[in-house]
């Protein structure tokens, strides 16, 4: 997944999916809690610090 990329976001907490767009990638690299984060930005204006779990290519 890249930048600009269209995605499915599914919302961990109420497990709504909704289509978002990633608007920046962040390596916390080897930290505990580390990793990617994909921020993403949906169709509502709202954006979503989200793990690679939470999203889907968009078909």
């Amino acid at each position: 997944m890249k930048v600009n990329d269209q995605v499915q976001y599914t919302n961990p907490r109420t497990r709504v999916s909704v289509p978002a767009v990633i608007t920046d990638i962040t390596d916390l690299g080897k930290r505990r809690g580390g990793g990617l984060f994909y921020t993403v930005k949906t169709e509502a204006g709202k954006e979503h610090r989200a793990r690679a779990a939470s999203l889907q290519a968009a078909a």
